[in-house]
């Protein structure tokens, strides 16, 4: 009876310790998301405006991907008449964003988009408000959001690896619960079968 109260007690606790680390792994894949694309975002939101209020985005973006119709990887900037977006994003249909105050930030997500092939896709979404102030007297002081969008794939494949090591533990803590029980396959207990 000792025996078997420690063994409920070990896979009790190896469920409980699965499942945090599953639930602490997501949250620590999405805090380093978030801090990805926000550095992304600090450097589009170094763009620069021409006169009639069109982006001048800097001329090498912090990721190649940036540049790669349909690569996941996606940089919208919202303006009071319009947006204008990364060469990534033609072909998917992103999901809009709407202008943010000042110094406001979100990070939301899993959103749905199109992808280039058509199909349906989900990203992560951070935002930045701004407020451009030009020095020239053409240009008048006006607020700007940028937006960094990341397809969930590498979250995801993430999260599945994680998935898959406690699934490799689940022959483990069944033969915890075959040794509660005292019998293995076969049917026989366990010093039967260490005897065999």
């Amino acid at each position: 009876a000792a025996r078997r109260r420690v063994v409920q007690l070990v896979v009790a606790f190896l469920a409980l310790a699965g499942y945090a680390l599953d639930r602490s792994f997501q949250t620590t894949a999405q805090s380093g998301m978030r801090e990805r694309l926000h550095s992304y975002a600090l450097a589009y939101a170094n763009s620069d405006f021409a006169r009639d209020g069109s982006v001048i985005p800097p001329y090498d973006p912090p990721d190649p991907r940036f540049k790669r119709p349909g690569s996941g990887l996606y940089a919208q900037i919202v303006l009071p008449s319009g947006r204008w977006e990364s060469d990534s994003a033609q072909g998917p249909r992103l999901p809009p964003g709407a202008m943010l105050g000042a110094r406001q930030q979100v990070f939301e997500g899993p959103l749905p988009l199109t992808q280039i092939n058509g199909e349906a896709g989900e990203v992560y979404r951070y935002g930045y408000g701004l407020i451009f102030s030009g020095t020239d007297d053409a240009l008048r002081e006006f607020p700007y959001t940028v937006y960094i969008l990341e397809d969930t794939t590498a979250l995801r494949r993430q999260v599945a690896a994680v998935d898959l090591a406690h699934a490799q533990g689940l022959p483990f803590r069944q033969g915890l619960l075959d040794l509660q029980r005292g019998q293995f396959a076969g049917g026989k207990t366990w010093g039967q079968r260490h005897r065999a």
